[in-house]
């Protein structure tokens, strides 16, 4: 019961009816004897999951949770205390009191609105060296009634000594290669890449967007180790092909595969590797894609453009002329054999030009998303064992927080705070060494927060910068965003407003984490916008 309380009422009354009708159609299986003990125990059980659901349905259902552990061992002891309300009404203002050993603190909650939570901390004055500390914590309304009651573990971290002579683990920006340590996260995305490149043995035209620094050049870096056994990928820098006419860009092209099959290890038939020396300029762009695949027999070929929509910029600057891709649509449409991967920042309908079009219903995409958090933490915990550093849960969340789970700015947070831990002579990662270096990151990472800045319109920007300004970057309903909004001077009008925020948050700029308000995703472009404001 104490475990439900977490559970919206529905859910339970669902369970609770759901064990009642399957305890009535499988009771009849069983002895008599058996139902006579059973019955009563499951009577019980579906009671106690009702009545729990209708204590959700009449107020606030209060949960408490630590989330400071494990917590670097220092004087005073800061824990920080999540309490949530996942009931249907608002809570009564509460004191929550946290008790460990001698030591007590206790501090105000003020009332918490249904499916909301308030993060509390305390300071415990004097703490035991020891490795674990048992905090009692209690949730009392101003009655005097005790709502929640409950011991939680917290793991107390000695702080440790580097590694004489480390090396700075992290690569903030430098794309990683083939099975470097650092490239994790990535195996729901390669196993839907491979479900999209793929129709049977017939190849398709899959795009993989994600914004600049988003990890798409570590994807493709990556890929051959997660194709099938008989697939071959040609990986090739669409940005770092020179071509000022249709066969330069030919001949650096069928340069470009041939040298990434025979880098690939895979052996060429009939000569096909001379190409790379004395491509067969004069032919259309198929035909040397058919020669190409008669050279890899029983193979099939997966060619990835890295910055795709480069080429776009190359035929707007009259580099190329817009012919140059009809070879290309020829190939795509009559070997089965090749699949296609466009890696850029654009999905090909948001190409003006009308040479495009042969792909808008061809093409699939796949999103590139940042890390999942298990990911995320996994890649800031694992590089620090080896310099013999130690983090504490806060400083991860705080590093999650900034970045978003976003590779390269998640790379840029370690890489900064690593580096500040000689001068400040400790290897002990804490929540108030990260944001000591905010100033340093966000001085690092100007380049890239300035281009996201850009990508935004007049209106998005005025709102990205009234959210930045939300005290500790906390969520902000919409009332206190349309004031915040009106006081940079511009109009808030109730639709227009909406329509912003929706264009920030699939431009992934804006999250809604309480679902009625509203919060910057990423901590550094807050940290940004309130510099420039």
């Amino acid at each position: 019961a104490t475990g439900t309380r977490t559970l919206p009422p529905t859910i339970l009354n669902r369970v609770a009816n759901d064990v009642d009708d399957t305890w009535r159609q499988g009771a009849q299986q069983i002895p008599r004897w058996q139902r006579h003990v059973w019955t009563p125990l499951i009577s019980r059980v579906t009671a106690v999951l009702r009545r729990v659901a209708r204590d959700a349905e009449r107020g606030a259902v209060l949960h408490l949770d630590v989330l400071s552990s494990p917590i670097v061992q220092r004087t005073p002891l800061w824990l920080v205390a999540q309490v949530t309300n996942s009931g249907s009404r608002d809570s009564d203002p509460l004191s929550l009191e946290a008790q460990a050993g001698d030591q007590c603190v206790t501090v105000s909650v003020p009332a918490i609105p249904p499916n909301h939570t308030h993060l509390a901390e305390l300071a415990l004055p004097e703490v035991p060296p020891d490795p674990a500390v048992w905090i009692r914590l209690s949730l009392t309304r101003g009655t005097g009634e005790v709502c929640w009651t409950g011991e939680k573990r917290v793991e107390v971290l000695s702080p440790a000594r580097l590694v004489d002579g480390f090396q700075n683990p992290y690569v903030p920006g430098k794309p990683l290669a083939e099975g470097h340590p650092l490239f994790v996260g990535r195996d729901d995305l390669y196993a839907d890449l491979n479900r999209l490149l793929w129709s049977g043995r017939h190849g398709n035209v899959v795009g993989l967007i994600g914004g600049r620094r988003s990890g798409k050049t570590s994807v493709l870096k990556n890929l051959q180790r997660h194709l099938p056994r008989d697939a071959v990928a040609l990986i090739i820098d669409v940005q770092g092909l020179y071509a000022d006419s249709a066969d330069a860009f030919q001949d650096g092209l069928i340069r470009s595969m041939v040298a990434a099959a025979v880098g690939s290890g895979v052996a060429l038939e009939h000569g096909a590797a001379e190409m790379a020396d004395r491509p067969p300029l004069g032919e259309d762009l198929s035909a040397c894609f058919a020669a190409l695949l008669d050279a890899l027999p029983n193979r099939r070929v997966v060619l990835a453009l890295d910055e795709f929509d480069d080429l776009e910029t190359k035929v707007r600057a009259g580099v190329l002329p817009s012919h140059t891709l009809a070879g290309l649509r020829h190939a795509l449409q009559h070997n089965a054999r090749l699949a296609v991967l466009l890696c850029g920042t654009h999905r090909v309908e948001e190409l003006a030009s009308d040479y495009w079009s042969f792909l808008f219903n061809l093409a699939l995409y796949r999103h590139l998303p940042p890390l999942p958090e298990s990911a995320a933490r996994q890649l800031i915990c694992d590089p620090l064992l080896e310099i013999g550093a130690v983090v504490e849960e806060l400083a991860i969340r705080e590093l999650l927080s900034q970045s978003a789970c976003e590779p390269y700015l998640l790379q840029l947070c370690c890489h900064t705070v690593v580096s500040a831990l000689p001068a400040r002579r400790t290897a002990a990662i804490t929540r108030e060494l990260v944001r000591a270096v905010i100033t340093e990151l966000v001085e690092r990472g100007e380049v890239h927060l300035r281009y996201l800045e850009e990508c935004l319109s007049d209106a998005e920007r005025v709102v990205a910068i009234a959210l930045a300004g939300a005290p500790t970057g906390a969520p902000l309903p919409l009332p206190e965003l349309s004031e915040g909004v009106r006081a940079l001077g511009m109009p808030a009008e109730p639709e227009t407003l909406m329509q912003t925020l929706d264009d920030l948050q699939r431009k992934g700029v804006v999250q809604t984490p309480c679902g009625c308000c509203y919060a910057l995703r990423l901590g550094l472009l807050a940290a940004w916008l309130r510099q420039r404001r």
